[in-house]
């Protein structure tokens, strides 16, 4: 069996489980089997969101020690997909030897190019020749985010939306240039943080080991000094990177990647707004008149 762990994850009893084959059976494995929630996301996949060891249960209570890879939840994802994707996987770029590590793929590639993913913490599968559809892979949760098409509802200030529009322009800038092209991309695909400004300008940063070197922190924070306080930009994360592959240089270079994202926010921004996001030559939200 082909694994890989994340940088920070020293084996994969650090995940709950004894075996890295328990990842793919996890029904009664895993140490945190019994609080474990299955959710559907229509891809056909099984997809669990399952405490990790030393995590504490809704009353508080710590069942077991943390075993290395931190506390919280993480999901994973038993792919279950048939031939055809995973021949895809195979011979369409970035080549992989099953779905689930064309995904720790995407995310190391995404990474590369500055855009935030979630936090790669496995990635497994049966060996079966030539592709495999057997495959697993765990990432964190992401805590403290919410997807972008709640937040855009939610009523926050106006200089925390600017901000915030800012980041998902400067990200949006970032993820063409990768020449990463995601099907079907909505708005609860991507998510954005709420901390939006930090008095001290410290920041969370944590490498992690993509495609056998270190990517350091994922998405690049500008700071804007204000009244002598720093607003630091919300992160951007792109959640979803199912069926997603590097496109040719030509497609990559054309804001057409991100159509349905366009129009899946469109009731949500002003005209000026979609101006500064989706524009061919996207301007500074300090550039664009209110």
């Amino acid at each position: 069996m082909r694994l890989k762990l994340g940088r920070g994850v020293p084996g994969i009893e650090a995940l709950g489980a004894e075996h890295p084959a328990d990842l793919l059976e996890p029904v009664g494995r895993l140490i945190g089997w019994g609080r474990s929630e299955q959710i559907d996301d229509g891809s056909g996949d099984t997809l669990l969101r399952f405490p990790l060891p030393g995590t504490p249960d809704a009353t508080g209570r710590v069942h077991e020690a943390p075993r290395g890879a931190g506390t919280g939840h993480a999901f994973l994802r038993i792919y279950r997909r048939g031939h055809l994707e995973a021949l895809r996987a195979r011979f369409t770029h970035p080549r992989s030897s099953s779905p689930a590590e064309r995904e720790w793929n995407l995310a190391c590639y995404l990474r590369s190019s500055g855009v935030g993913t979630p936090e790669l913490l496995a990635v497994g599968s049966m060996d079966a020749g030539l592709y495999s559809r057997r495959c697993f892979l765990v990432t964190r949760e992401l805590d403290g985010m919410v997807p972008l098409s709640r937040w855009l509802r939610e009523k926050v200030s106006p200089d925390a939306r600017e901000l915030g529009l800012e980041a998902l322009r400067l990200a949006l800038q970032k993820f063409i240039a990768s020449g990463i092209g995601l099907p079907a991309l909505r708005a609860h695909d991507v998510y954005i943080s709420y901390r939006v400004s930090d008095p001290t300008g410290a920041t969370d940063t944590h490498a992690e080991d993509c495609a056998a070197k270190a990517i350091g922190a994922l998405v690049e924070e500008s700071q804007l000094k204000s009244k002598g306080t720093i607003k630091r930009m919300p992160s951007i994360v792109v959640a979803n990177l199912q069926n997603g592959r590097i496109l040719s240089p030509r497609a990559s270079s054309s804001n057409a990647a991100l159509d349905d994202l366009r129009k899946d926010m469109a009731n949500a921004l002003s005209d000026t707004e979609q101006g500064l996001l989706f524009e061919a030559s996207p301007r500074k939200a300090s550039e664009v008149s209110r």
